[in-house]
């Protein structure tokens, strides 16, 4: 008892709550998300991986969101192109030598470092995109959706494995890892699509009258202060492209205006950045400590903040070439309006173009406190935006 479910040649999503001693039921207090960029990488560099364990039991999550896991999905069928046939995206694949490999250190994963918790994974063909979200056991989940259609069957997931809904006793988490919007035609449209079911989505909970908290790799720099270069962000593209699509995606005219209709459907809350006007302060602060300086002024052409400073959750990695020594806040946790007075903290754990905290990957953790939780601060250089001063 108290191991993941494995089955024979298959590593697959246990939606069962543990069978044995009945332990008493509890709530959502703390949730935490990060995009991986491939779990199995992280796992392998001991030292990283041992770094975020002992991040992860500080922080004694509840709830955990992992984008970008790169894990390939079961095929159901004998086709030899990885990117045709079957799939079940709910189970890791391991029918040949290498997807063994990746197989068995999830196993590891789940039995050593996760046993406490239900794994449900939502995976594309090959190793690419893909999330993971953990549930404590002893937490009930109403229900499970791997789409943002409530017309089409829960277990129905989308073919990158980019949308995971978890239903709790108050409120839905929505979980994805939003497609990045390129520089040609064909991601632009990708990503509108994909926004406009995003859409559709919040304005039936809405509707509903259901809470949300939407979290994951949003790929969305909702303001230039949430750029640590936002002149240079602001003019990037590639080719002729209309206006509205020049920048670095996450930061174009087109992407920011979807996002705000999001926001508007659903009257949602970017809950970080509510937090940190309420501080009077537009960078954030350090929990417990009152806010530095003066608040962060946008200036064109001008460095926001500190490169090294923990108000952004992606940087561009070192192997591109020192000019990439930039960063944006693209991860998040957003928020349903009248839910927002259960936010206790929004926490950014990841700070330094060193990536000190980031644990291998190009993100870092954020965190989302609820009222009432438990759980350590978090370790040191964790950014919080918090509901008090």
């Amino acid at each position: 008892e108290g191991k993941p479910q494995i089955g024979t040649a298959t590593l697959k999503t246990n939606q069962s709550t543990q069978q044995g001693e009945t332990k008493k039921e509890e709530e959502v207090k703390t949730i935490v998300t990060w995009n991986m960029n491939s779990i199995t990488v992280r796992y392998k560099n001991k030292e990283k991986w041992n770094a975020f364990m002992s991040f992860f039991n500080r922080i004694n999550a509840d709830v955990l969101c992992f984008q970008e896991v790169r894990l390939p999905a079961m095929n159901l069928d004998n086709v030899k192109n990885a990117k045709d046939g079957k799939r079940d995206r709910g189970r890791v694949k391991n029918t040949d030598q290498k997807s063994q490999v990746d197989f068995e250190i999830m196993e590891q994963i789940l039995k050593k470092d996760f046993h406490n918790y239900n794994a449900y994974f939502s995976l594309a063909n090959i190793k690419y995109s893909g999330q993971l979200v953990l549930i404590k056991r002893s937490i009930p989940v109403k229900s499970i959706r791997y789409n943002l259609s409530f017309d089409a069957d829960p277990s129905e997931h989308h073919e990158e494995g980019r949308v995971i809904v978890a239903e709790f006793s108050n409120f839905f988490l929505l979980s994805t890892y939003t497609p990045n919007n390129g520089f040609d035609l064909i991601k632009f449209e990708r990503r509108r699509l994909f926004d406009e079911q995003l859409k559709e989505f919040v304005s039936v909970l809405k509707n509903k009258k259901k809470n949300l908290i939407w979290t994951g790799d949003l790929n969305i720099a909702p303001e230039d202060i949430d750029l640590s270069h936002p002149a240079e962000f602001r003019r990037m593209k590639k080719g002729n492209v209309p206006k509205e699509f020049v920048g670095q995606p996450g930061c174009t005219d087109f992407e920011r205006k979807n996002f705000r209709g999001i926001l508007s459907a659903g009257d949602l809350i970017d809950s970080y950045r509510h937090l940190a006007k309420l501080r009077g302060n537009k960078g954030g602060a350090v929990k417990g400590e009152p806010a530095k300086g003066e608040p962060l002024k946008v200036t064109p052409g001008k460095v926001t903040g500190d490169i090294n400073d923990n108000i952004y959750t992606w940087r561009c990695p070192f192997l591109m070439g020192k000019s990439c020594n930039k960063a944006m806040r693209i991860d998040h946790f957003i928020v349903s309006r009248d839910f927002m007075p259960n936010v206790e903290s929004v926490d950014i754990h990841g700070y330094s173009v060193f990536h000190n905290n980031f644990y291998g990957s190009d993100h870092c953790p954020v965190i989302l406190r609820l009222r009432g939780g438990t759980g350590s601060d978090p370790p040191s250089g964790g950014r919080s935006e918090t509901t008090s001063g």
